[in-house]
Parts: structure tokens; sequence; C-alpha cells
């Protein structure tokens, strides 16, 4: 018979297993009471690795206490560049705050993974893997999960936007606007977002329609649940009247979609002492600056406009005054509205309020004229 350890020691790993028995029922019960109301991600009797694969189907549940989901879009387009965006993931995981952040992983490649591909005890969770696709993928779960969120919750409920930006471009450029744009997103100012914002990124700019210059971000689920699925969208405005991708139409849309909104709430983190307003920049401050949250548009309407005027843009190229910008969410929402007090707009476009009195004005008129005939012609 094999010795038996000292008395005391028994006591010991007696007490010790008696005391993670308990911890782990009063968890059990927490998570239990915490979510008998929504579906739950339960891995728990599940042999499930954290990057195996679940259904294409599969719906992410709001998450547990303040844990801020990060839904990650990973395309790979060729084998060989595995190895370089591999670099790209392991960077931009190393910035996720510790018992806050867990990221969920669409995957685009053609080709299985290595398994040496993610970082060593990463709480990611690869949640579909198709042979192809785009940023849709990934914004598609992060609208879905909102609006599984009880809408008492989804104030408080904040998601993050991430996806590896220079995949299919290698360049110096891109790999700035991926640090930098991740940086902000998972920055404590952002995770820690005042009540006055419903999204928060780097650089929000205006021009040519609202949008952050490289597509990541963190949202509230009260903001987004008012928004329209990610894929409709991008069809819906490829009826708009404006030509060309200054109106966020086409792969332009997936950048447009989170600040497309009138209810949109826009913060921004790089300081006012960076002059970055939007497009690409080779100046590494945009990484190396420290984080600076504030109420956006930072700048006065001339710095966005002077890039715009460099593109050589112009009223029919994209939205550069209050109306138009009111005529693209209008025109998604399919119905007419006028901008609630507090929009950003008002004190960013050039007399704004007194062509927003005569948008609606005129607006009026049309739609009292139309009225009229139709009654008219009914008769």
């Amino acid at each position: 018979m094999p010795l038996l350890p000292p008395v005391r020691t028994r006591l010991v790993c007696v007490v010790m297993i008696s005391v993670i028995v308990i911890i782990q029922l009063m968890t059990h019960q927490q998570l239990t009471g915490s979510h008998q109301q929504s579906m739950l991600l339960d891995t728990s009797n599940s042999s499930l690795a954290s990057h195996d694969l679940f259904e294409e189907d599969q719906v992410i549940p709001p998450a547990v206490a303040k844990e801020i989901p990060i839904f990650y879009n990973l395309f790979i387009g060729k084998e060989k560049d595995v190895g370089r965006i591999k670099g790209y993931f392991h960077e931009q995981a190393a910035m996720m705050l510790p018992g806050v952040h867990r990221m969920f992983i669409s995957l685009i490649a053609s080709f299985d993974l290595p398994d040496d591909f993610f970082p060593v005890n990463s709480s990611h969770i690869v949640v579909e893997h198709r042979e192809s696709g785009t940023e849709l993928v990934s914004l598609h779960k992060v609208w879905e999960h909102c609006q599984l969120v009880p809408d008492d919750q989804a104030f408080d409920s904040l998601v993050v936007y991430l996806h590896d930006k220079g995949s299919l471009h290698k360049s110096r450029m891109n790999n700035l606007m991926r640090a930098a744009n991740t940086k902000a997103a998972l920055s404590e100012p952002c995770t820690d977002l005042p009540d006055t914002c419903n999204v928060c990124s780097m650089r929000f700019s205006p021009l040519p329609y609202p949008h952050v210059a490289g597509n990541m971000w963190i949202a509230r689920c009260s903001y987004l649940k008012q928004l329209m699925e990610p894929s409709a969208f991008q069809k819906k405005m490829t009826g708009f009247r404006g030509v060309g991708p200054g109106w966020g139409k086409d792969r332009f849309a997936l950048e447009a979609y989170i600040h497309h909104h009138n209810e949109v709430r826009p913060c921004d983190v790089l300081p006012d002492g960076n002059s970055f307003a939007w497009s690409y920049t080779n100046n590494r401050s945009v990484v190396e600056d420290e984080p600076q949250l504030k109420a956006a548009p930072r700048f006065a309407y001339d710095v966005y406009k002077k890039i715009a005027d460099d593109c050589k843009m112009t009223v029919l190229d994209c939205a550069l005054l209050a109306p138009d910008r009111l005529d693209v969410h209008n025109y998604i929402q399919g119905s007419f509205s006028e901008p609630p007090l507090d929009w950003w707009g008002y004190d960013f476009y050039p007399d704004a309020r007194e062509q927003i009195r005569d948008w609606v004005h005129n607006h009026t008129i049309s739609s009292n004229v139309t009225s009229t005939d139709i009654i008219t012609s009914t008769q």
C-alpha cells in the first residue's frame, strides 16, 4: 500500500479541495443567474479548443459582466502571407486589456492555419471559417451580437470591431494605421466610454463621409441596435444618387457604416496636437501619441475640407454640406426626419443651421404638394 501523507497534510488538502469546489459552485451560480434570460456560448462541457470552428451561423451571445467582445475579421488571401499576418495578429492581440477583452474571430482563408498561428494561452475563439468574404462577415457578427442584448442593458454593453488591415497590401502606412486604430479602439479612454459618446475611434472624420480611416472602433450596443444590418446598408447605398467612393458606396460602405446614422455621438482619442485628419499617413505619431478622449469632430471644417480639395472632390463627389449629409441618412432610413438637436453636424458644416432650416422647409412644401396631388388625382 502506498504511504499516506501526514494527517496535517491530508487536512490541508481536504480544505483546499473544499474551497475550490465552493468557488466553482458560486461561479456557476453567478453565471447561471446572470444569463438565464439569454443564449449562452457554453463550452464548459465541450471538447472545443479555443480556436475550434463553430457552425457558420453561430450567434455570439451578450458578454458576461464587464467583458467586452472583440469581433475580429481575419483575412488571409494567400498561404504565403500566413507568417506576415500572424505577426499582425500577435501585435494587435497584445494590446487587449487583460480581463476586459475577449476575441471572436471570423477567419476568411481557403486553407487551414498552422497550430502555432495564435498566441499561447490566447482566449480567442474562431467562430467561423469561410473560404471567401469581406469585412461584412465580422461586421454582421457585431450587429447580430448587439441585437441579442436586452434594451435595458444595451447602453452599457460595448463591442469592438478590428481587422488585419494590410493583409492584402503590405506597406508602412498600413502598418501604422493598423497599429494606431487597434491601440485606440482597445485603449482605456475608449473602454471607459463617457455617456456622451456611443462610438470611439482613433480619429473621426466627417469628410468625405463620416468615418474613421482604417475602420476599427468600439461602440455601444444601444446605438448599433438602431442600425440596419451591414450588408443591407451596403446594398442600399448603391442606389443613392451620388456617384463615386466619396459618398461611402460599394466597398467604402463598410467604412461608412458605423458613423452613418444621425444618432451617432462620435468621440476619438488622437490628441488635438496630432494633425492627422483622414486618409493615410507615414507619421509614427499616430501610434506613439497617448490617447486623449474628446468629442468629435475635433477640427474645424476647413481642416478636413482641404484634404477633399486636394483629392479634387466637389459637391458632386461627396457630402460637403449638411443637407447632403442628411439626405444620405434619410435615404437609408427610408423616411424624412430632422437631425436631433445635439447632432454633431450643426457645429461642423458651414451655415449648417440656416441650411437645415431651409432644407426642412423645402421638404415640408414638397411633401404637402405631393399629398395634395395624390388627393386630387383620386377624386
